[in-house]
């Protein structure tokens, strides 16, 4: 399956530069290049290798933090901006924030049950306060805690009792929920969380008056809570499978307690909050009102109040993107989001509002049926276990949102100039936001003129200027519409379309860019499903096929949707007879009808019914994939300069093509329909399984059937001699392929990769491949994300909770899309993830779907180009993005459920699966992989629809990676969900249960010894008519070996390589987790703390680098190189600094000793991912020492004796005994040296001292250290003292009569042990005793430890000497008494009566404790140095 070069490289290579800069300039990545960073676009291409751009999650997650406020920074969207409020000015401060919601905000989507936000997170308050606002506290603290109450109301809707339905946690089936009825009682927590605001007449009751007044510069009311992303969704009941919906019912119909909003919708105000905007409206100068929702609200009122200054709407902000708000009311940042949907009037005059919902079929055999969604429906009685009945009519065909509005619009009057009918009915176009500042634009270049002949291969380029021509920064956004000519009767066709848009960077007043656009012919071209273009068949002589007719096309640059906002407009003609387009504009593969049943000789479509009852082949290949329903009506332009009276209103003509509700007629089902949506596959069956007319025995049988060279592995105890990594990079259709999979067990096959794919995909050490996770969520990574409790940890497997979709398709900005795809595809690796559940690519028919804060768009090209770039972005990381739901989930709040979607094929196309298109194209999003979804597309459901799997997804869009389904599972004996029939169709992987009888066995005998599959039996059950005597099966063998070698290609070209521990645990053992080094102070260290041998242990060509853990700090003077190398100092000044009294100085020598080791952790970073750790012990030898002189020394610097390095603890110290001593150098003339003279001009000269400050810690008591080095006093209390010594060494050097002077300052971390108070002719007793072997080794050596550590005085000392000399203890009770006094810290007088008693009771029993024998023992050398230092010092005494 070979790959296309991408058009789009160049774009990317752009994008991954741009964003290479931003992290080796914002986040410094250690070592590597910016273009290091950034791995190549083509995951083949890549060949399992990527770089990952954070080391960590926790570094990924702060930078998340900051890409939210920057998407969010050009998210928010002006809608309106009265008299220049926004920004305010520097004289409005105090700021009163009025809403539930302001204290309420959705910073998450809160019907994301996947996801939490992070625990730690800042506020719309904190937004206000950072921006220098002064936020109304009173006002926050009545929001904050406000007691809702319960209350009743009654309904018109409810004087008749009426059941709600609810789902179960499963999504299927639906079941019966309880009946509602006046009066409606709403509790007080189904109060809070309704949409209703408190009552204004409460205000007075809390006393809020004053507070305003004082906080009345500006107003800020935020609303919130509507939708799908907050738990309440169109009217009647909450429909989440999440919260407890049955119990929550009436916190929806809250919405409709007034008698005013009794028959208004969820997206419209309710009169709680037109009274709560009018009440701040007559008290403040300055109102804004904040929309914190995903969905487009109807708000005509808004738009028209008077007393509403501005409007800005703000989608879901995830972590800390609320911090954007603040820098948008200040005007420290200018508003340049945009529209993704349009604000209408009323939502309920849209054609698609009339088949909202779900419906159900009626049959002669069969009569389930399921309650409506809206009220237009009827109601009918529930049955259990009829989800097959399930059906939704998409009537409107290609015209929803801008195509609908702005189409009619035109028609209805714009043409001639009059927009009345579009202004009464669209309060905000598509593409719709203001600025603090004003663009000119300007037609620089472009490759067609006005009036131009178009070729059918052509590409239109336009290049324009856009200049700030106003008083303060901002980006602007220019949109590419096209017009292509309408033929009443033909193809149906939108007035305007989306094509393209480019945003500028920031402009300053003044300056200007060039954008440029491309735009290919086909790009304009509509898809002909039923020959209504009269050009005929295509090319191989099939139905269906692009088009584009003769005539005049406009190309026009706008604002927004709405022509009227044009600035730059194109002409150009398509000759006579139009162009046929017959292969997809990217990847060059044949297009033609999969959902349509075609006359054969008109072209005309033929309804479902029909085809279901036509030839085998008829049948097998189109229809029972036919979308085009009994009763499909298709809406046509060519009606929409009628009055909505006339389509739609009481007097509706009866030749309106306008959608209508289904009714008792339309929703009758034929017996054909009835029987394909009951009749279970069964491969063996010979009239309706495996048999000739079906398009995968078609495919298999084109393909020669089984090839010669397959065989599978008898077990898993063969020889391998591939390993998966070694398949990275290999092209899908390379023969190596075949070698590699030979190796594998079919059960490895089957059971290892298509049967293992819940979240994640399975592994095979025997090939050395690792497993694959997939987290899901829209907002990001599975789980609760961020933050970790309140340790401010990012838990492992958790990253970012980014903007929800529609936050950052409303950028408008393609390297932010990008970006944000790069990020959660980082997080993914960094998190051991090498997959993403995570983005929706559904088109938002509307927004009372359930998951339509998803599916962002109701533009297929704006939400096909947000989910293009975040798969490229994704994918770039490594991390594989499985596009979903495919396709049309979408069309009530039930999505969720198995619904038949009845739709013309042109619509299909053009608008659901579009975006789709758009992310799987190689030259497009080459996303690797694509989720199937719920629901049915047509009569079939999507899991099993070879049309859309395999006809449209993988042969015309040249899909290259792997199928799965959600989480319906598979089973052998369901018609919805059937195992064999699902791979049949062309899924790869299943999600959810798994039905064992669906494996395959693997029979080496057949095919010659080359080995085949044979099916498991599975008994009759139910239309399952049962599998038996184990038959042979080539075409599962061949599906099920191409399902599994997809699986594997993804995997293998993603990052799991990269982040997994299989290919790095030899390296990573070597390396170890501690290790202990040394080096010397005043000395260059020169040590490799590196992995040796890294090339041998780690895959070819891998990046390794070394950094400090977080926390860890290197000791002064010392840095560690990318490559592990600890080394001297190369920052800083270095050895030479200009000022003797520079305290900052620093060199490049190791600057500190201590007497502990110091300890640090290293990380091993491969590809730039953290690997591994290891702590380092480093023992540091100290360049000083200090000993003991006569302090009555005549000489100018006395010689020291008994000299200690001072990276040991020094203990010739005892209290009340004098001390006179020296810190120098153990090079001392390193550290102290008297100038020299100058003997004659040119000579040199040249003097160092150094001056000792005690910089921290405790110098023992009663000495004092003077600053040439010199220790002298009595020490006055015992004990261990630590302390640091700061030693600035300053070296003069005369040169020519010129004194420069170098500065160098070294720390020295050291100890020194003070002994209690001694005799020294007693202690001089007992070292003779020592000496002469009257005392025990061990005796003695207990005696220094436990007396240099402060716990025996002299007479307790002198008592057990005089008892071991005497034989009145033995060695074994002194040394018992020792370790009392030690570990007990007994006191003189304790210790003394210890010894006392043990004496008397020696005494009692008659026996006396031996005096060892002199050389029975031989002297450790602790006790033999001790003795020596007190001989020798005796000695130095006497000669004195």
């Amino acid at each position: 399956m070979k790959k296309a070069k991408s058009k789009s490289k160049v774009m990317r290579m752009l994008l991954a530069a741009s964003l290479a800069c931003v992290l080796s300039v914002g986040f410094g990545l250690p070592g590597l290049s910016a273009s290091a960073a950034v791995p190549k676009s083509d995951m083949e291409e890549a060949g399992g290798r990527y770089v990952a751009d954070y080391p960590s999650v926790e570094e990924a997650h702060e930078a998340g933090r900051k890409l939210n406020i920057e998407i969010m920074e050009e998210s928010i969207t002006m809608l309106k901006n009265e008299n220049q409020t926004l920004p305010f000015g520097k004289d409005i401060k105090n700021i009163s924030v009025f809403g539930k919601h302001s204290v309420d905000f959705s910073y998450i989507s809160r019907s994301n049950p996947r996801q939490t936000m992070d625990t730690k997170y800042l506020s719309l308050q904190d937004s206000l306060k950072e921006a220098g606002f002064n936020v109304n506290p009173i006002l926050e603290d009545f929001y904050r805690h406000y007691e809702y109450k319960e209350f009743t109301f009654n309904h018109p809707e409810f004087e008749t009792a009426k059941e709600l339905i609810a789902m179960k946690a499963n999504n299927r089936p639906y079941t019966k929920s309880r009946t509602i009825q006046n009066p409606i009682k709403v509790s007080a927590d189904q109060h809070k969380k309704s949409v209703l605001q408190p009552a204004i007449a409460e205000f007075d009751d809390y006393n809020l008056s004053s507070s305003m007044d004082r906080y009345s510069d500006a107003a800020l009311i935020v609303l919130g809570n509507r939708g799908s992303s907050n738990f309440l969704y169109s009217r009647g009941w909450n429909d989440s499978p999440t919260i407890n919906s049955e119990n929550d019912i009436e916190a929806t119909l809250a919405t409709y307690s007034h008698p005013n909003d009794y028959y208004n919708h969820i997206f419209q105000l309710t009169q709680s909050e037109r009274d709560l905007i009018e009440y701040v409206g007559e008290r403040f100068d300055n109102v804004v009102v904040l929309i914190n929702s995903a969905e487009s609200w109807d708000i005509p009122e808004l738009k028209e109040y008077e007393c509403v200054d501005s409007v800005l709407h703000m989608a879901v902000p995830g972590t800390d993107g609320i911090m954007a708000l603040g820098k948008i009311l200040n005007g420290e940042v200018n508003p340049s989001g945009r529209t993704v949907n349009m604000h209408l009037v009323d939502t309920t005059k849209s054609p698609q509002w009339q088949n909202q919902g779900t419906n159900s079929h009626l049959s002669a055999t069969a009569t389930p049926a399921i309650t409506f969604t809206n009220e237009n429906f009827a109601e009918t009685t529930l049955e259990e276990n009829t989800e097959q009945n399930i059906y939704q009519e998409y009537e409107e065909g290609i015209y929803i949102g801008s195509k609908y509005f702005e189409t009619r619009g035109w028609e209805m009057g714009g043409k001639t100039g009059d927009w009345s009918w579009y202004d009464a009915n669209v309060v905000y176009p598509l593409g719709h936001g203001l600025s603090y500042t004003e663009f000119e634009w300007e037609l620089v270049d472009a490759s067609h003129s006005n009036g131009a002949v178009l070729k059918k291969d052509d590409v239109v380029t336009i290049d324009v200027k856009v200049t700030n021509v106003g008083n303060v920064a901002g980006k602007d956004v220019v949109e590419l519409y096209y017009t292509a000519p309408y033929i009443p009767g033909g193809v149906e066709k939108a007035f305007v379309n989306l094509a393209g848009f480019e945003k500028t960077k920031i402009l300053n007043p003044g300056q200007s860019q060039v954008l440029s656009f491309e735009l290919r012919a086909q790009d304009m071209s509509s898809y002909d499903w039923n020959n209504a273009s009269g050009m005929g068949k295509n090319a191989h002589g099939t139905w269906g096929q692009y088009i584009l007719d003769e005539g005049d096309y406009q190309i026009r640059l706008m604002r927004n949707s709405n022509v009227r906002s044009e600035q730059v407009r194109i002409d150009v003609k398509v000759p006579a007879g139009g162009y046929k387009y017959d292969t997809d504009k990217d990847s060059g593969n044949l297009v033609e009808n999969h959902f349509s049943v075609n006359d054969e000789e008109t072209g005309e479509a033929i309804r479902l019914t029909e085809g279901l009852t036509g030839s085998d082949a008829v049948r097998h290949q189109k229809g029972i994939y036919n979308t085009f329903g009994d009763y499909t009506t298709v809406f046509t332009r060519e009606q929409f300069n009628q009055s909505d009276d006339w389509l739609f209103g009481e007097d509706r003509d009866p030749a309106s093509t306008f959608p209508t509700p289904p009714d008792d007629e339309t929703r009758q089902a034929s017996d054909a329909m009835y029987e394909q949506l009951t009749t279970v596959f069964n491969p063996t069956d010979t009239e309706e399984g495996d048999v000739e007319t079906r398009p995968w025995v078609i495919d298999f049988t084109e393909a020669g059937g089984v090839p010669e060279n397959w065989t599978q592995a008898a077990d898993t105890t063969g020889k391998i001699t591939i390993m998966a990594k070694e398949m990275a990079g290999v092209p899908f259709d390379n023969a190596k392929w075949d070698n590699f999979l030979n190796q594998l067990t079919l059960s490895e096959l089957y059971d290892g990769q298509i049967a293992n794919g819940s979240y994640g995909s399975g592994s095979n050490e025997r090939v050395g491949l690792p497993r694959g996770g997939a987290p899901d969520g829209a907002h990001g990574l599975q789980g609760a994300a961020g933050d970790n409790g309140t340790t401010g940890q990012v838990a492992a497997g958790r990253g970012t909770v980014h903007p929800e979709p529609t936050a950052i398709t409303m950028t408008w900005n393609k390297e932010l899309m990008y970006r944000n795809g790069r990020q959660m595809g980082t997080e993914a690796r960094l998190s051991k993830m090498n997959d993403l559940y995570t983005l929706t690519f559904d088109l938002r028919r509307q927004h009372y779907e359930a998951r339509s804060w998803e599916g962002c768009s109701e533009d297929p090209f704006l939400l096909g180009t947000r989910g293009m770039y975040y798969v490229l972005g994704s994918q770039d990381a490594g991390t594989i993005v499985q596009v979903k739901h495919f396709a049309m989930f979408n069309g009530g709040v039930k999505a969720a459920s198995p619904t038949s979607k009845l739709i013309t094929e042109q619509a299909l196309r053009e608008l659901y699966l579009e975006p789709f298109r758009m992310a799987t194209t190689p030259n497009g999003g080459g996303a690797m992989g694509v989720m199937t979804s719920y629901n049915r597309v047509g009569i079939t459901s999507t899991c099993t629809n070879y049309s859309l799997i395999t006809a449209v997804l993988k042969n015309e869009w040249g899909f290259s990676g792997f199928v799965c389904t959600d989480m319906q599972g598979s089973n052998t004996t369901s018609n919805y969900n059937n195992a064999h029939l699902q791979l049949r169709a062309g899924v790869d992987q299943y999600m959810g249960s798994r039905d064992a009888k669906a494996s395959p066995i693997w029979d080496a005998k057949l095919r010659d010894g080359k080995g085949s599959v044979r099916l498991t039996d599975v008994e009759a059950t139910g239309n399952f008519a049962g599998i038996t005597g184990t038959p042979q099966s080539d075409i599962e063998y061949y599906i099920v070996r191409n399902a599994a070698k997809r699986c594997i290609y993804a995997g293998v070209n993603s990052a799991v390589f990269s982040y997994s521990e299989y290919l790095y645990k030899d390296a990573i053992s070597a390396w170890g987790t501690q290790g202990e080094i040394s080096a010397v102070q005043n000395i260059k260290p020169n040590i490799d703390l590196s992995l040796q041998n890294a090339a041998e242990l780690l895959p070819e060509g891998s990046i390794v680098r070394y950094r400090l853990a977080v926390g860890s700090t290197l000791p002064l003077g010392t840095e560690m190189t990318p490559n592990g190398l600890l080394r001297q100092s190369t920052a800083g000044g270095g050895d030479r600094l200009d000022t003797i009294n520079d305290n900052a100085a620093s060199g490049a020598v190791l600057r500190e000793s201590s007497t502990k080791p110091f300890t640090f952790v290293v990380e091993m970073l491969v590809d730039n991912e953290v690997h591994a750790k290891k702590t380092f012990a480093l023992t540091m030898n100290s360049a000083f020492q200090i000993g003991t002189y006569d302090p009555e020394s005549t000489e100018a610097r006395p010689e020291i004796s008994n000299a200690v390095n001072m990276s040991t603890p020094y203990t010739n110290l005892k209290v009340g005994e004098a001390f006179t001593g020296r810190i120098e150098g153990v090079a001392p003339t390193q550290f102290y040296q008297e100038d020299a003279e100058v003997s004659w001009q040119n000579s040199q000269g040249s003097g160092r001292n150094t001056v000792y400050t005690v910089d921290s810690g405790s110098f023992p008591a009663g000495l004092t250290l003077a600053s040439d080095g010199t220790v002298t006093g009595t020490p006055i209390a015992a004990g261990q003292y630590d302390f640091t010594i700061k030693a600035h060494r300053m070296i003069r050097t005369i040169v020519r009569d010129a004194i420069k002077v170098e500065n160098l300052i070294y720390y020295i971390h050291a100890t020194m042990i003070v002994s209690p108070e001694m005799n020294k002719t007693d202690v001089e007793g007992w070292i003779d005793a020592a000496l002469k072997g009257t005392v025990n080794e061990d005796v003695i050596k207990g005696i220094i430890d436990a007396n240099a550590n402060g716990f025996l005085t002299e007479t307790s000392v002198q008592s057990i000497i005089n008892a071991s000399i005497s034989g009145s203890l033995n060695e074994k009770t002194i040394k018992g008494i020792v370790d009392a006094a030690v570990a007990d810290k007994l006191t003189e007088a304790e210790t003394q009566a210890l010894i006392d008693k043990a004496i008397a009771a020696d005494k009692e029993s008659g026996c006396s404790g031996s005096v060892m024998s002199t050389y029975g023992y031989i002297l450790s050398f602790v006790v033999l140095g001790v003795a020596v230092m007190f001989i020798i010092k005796r000695k130095n005494l006497a000669n004195k």
